[in-house]
């Protein structure tokens, strides 16, 4: 039995999930709509408006990015994951005292973060997303490890659609600072 319902979207609705403009996914559509022609699980039609699985969405992506486009994405993925065990009031703690300590960096600073339990242990660790570039990946280590002794690892995001899908899997708490 499936429990997982399936989501589709039309053309406006992915609008506001991909990188281009009205005019551009109109004609990437007629691209994909060839490529899924066989695929009626993937893509069909209802009347005037077109059903769009979201396993297909990346088709929408944008194949070039100018200059201008990689400085408006500059975001990193930072995940602290505590020697020790600390609760989920603590590790909400930990994110915010690393908002207050970049906030002079940046003035609309957003971090958005997702605290889970491990896989293989117990123990509770937390990633978010905070809108500078790798360029503050000593800044961001620095402000996180400031507080808590812990692993960090810092990953510059590319494609942030696929990342939440990710992290939002096995969240415990999550939130937005800015």
């Amino acid at each position: 039995m499936n429990f997982r319902k399936e989501k589709y979207f039309t053309l406006t609705q992915l609008m506001g999930k991909v990188d281009l403009k009205e005019r551009a996914l109109k004609y990437r559509m007629n691209v994909v709509k060839i490529k899924y022609k066989s695929r009626t699980d993937l893509l069909y039609k209802t009347g005037r408006n077109w059903n769009i699985h979201e396993s297909i969405i990346f088709e929408f992506d944008r194949k070039l990015t100018t200059k201008g486009d990689n400085e408006l994405h500059n975001q990193t993925l930072v995940s602290v994951s505590p020697k020790g065990n600390y609760s989920v009031e603590s590790l909400i703690e930990v994110v915010k005292e690393t908002f207050n300590q970049l906030t002079h960096i940046k003035n609309n600073l957003q971090i958005r973060y997702y605290v889970e339990n491990g896989e293989r242990s117990n123990l509770t660790h937390v990633h978010f997303i905070v809108n500078l570039s790798m360029d503050y990946k000593s800044v961001i280590r620095r402000a996180s490890q400031f507080y808590i002794d812990s692993n960090i690892d810092i990953r510059p995001v590319h494609l942030e659609r696929n990342l939440l899908c990710y992290l939002e899997k096995e969240v415990r708490e999550k939130g937005l600072l800015n």
